[in-house]
């Protein structure tokens, strides 16, 4: 009898202990956004020395030490601990999904390596631009992640059910995250897709608002944002 409350007690440790990490990543985060305008790094095509992700990136850049156990969900057994820890590319996921309405309304922006942008879908490198993002506080941008093979993290995942790799629900069916006001919590699916659909951040390619994620079995779901 006392195994079940045991392991309990001990889950429930892991994810205080994640959300904690969450909510140092929401402060590099906002650091970042200080020192460059407004805008946070998801993906950088090569523009940071090959470092793509944005641990990587940040890494890069003196915002943590290489090697940094931050990046790493404690409940998550299989968190490889990579060759080039400088380069941390099994992580907390950010979206690469953009809103792809008028170029005026994006929340993400395509940038060259020279800093041009022409503001079409292209470019090797895609930041937040925080300025546009209708509600701070119901926009995430650090989550809970698992990869298509289901082995590992993965730091660039996508909100698309179709997506291989997608935000997982691991902690008793809630997933953690930060968000961009600088908070970082845990939610269940649902609370996950409403926050996600009225931050007007993260749009679905294609269309709809049926957001996919991994359920805390591993198994693929979806979730309806507007209901």
């Amino acid at each position: 009898m006392l195994l079940p409350a045991l392991n309990k007690a001990r889950e429930k440790a892991r994810s205080i202990s994640c959300v904690n990490n969450l909510k140092q990543h929401a402060s590099v985060a906002q650091m970042y956004s200080n020192d460059y305008n407004g805008f946070v790094a998801c993906f950088l095509g090569g523009l940071w020395d090959g470092r793509s992700h944005w641990a990587g990136a940040h890494v890069l850049l003196g915002y943590y030490s290489p090697g940094s156990k931050t990046f790493f969900c404690p409940s998550f057994s299989n968190a490889t601990a990579e060759p080039n820890e400088d380069y941390p590319q099994y992580t907390y996921g950010v979206p690469t999904n953009y809103n792809d309405g008028q170029d005026t309304n994006r929340c993400v922006i395509f940038v060259n390596n020279d800093g041009s942008s022409n503001g079409a879908s292209t470019g090797q490198n895609r930041l937040v631009d925080t300025k546009r993002v209708k509600n701070t506080s119901n926009a995430f941008l650090h989550i809970d992640s698992l990869n298509g093979a289901k082995t590992d993290q993965a730091g660039m995942m996508g909100i698309n059910p179709g997506n291989a790799t997608k935000a997982h629900f691991r902690h008793g069916g809630r997933a953690n995250m930060s968000f961009m006001d600088g908070h970082a919590g845990s939610l269940t699916p649902a609370e996950w897709g409403k926050a996600n659909y009225e931050s007007g951040c993260w749009a679905l390619l294609g269309g709809g608002n049926g957001y996919g994620y991994f359920d805390e079995n591993n198994e693929a779901k979806q979730v309806d944002g507007d209901q």
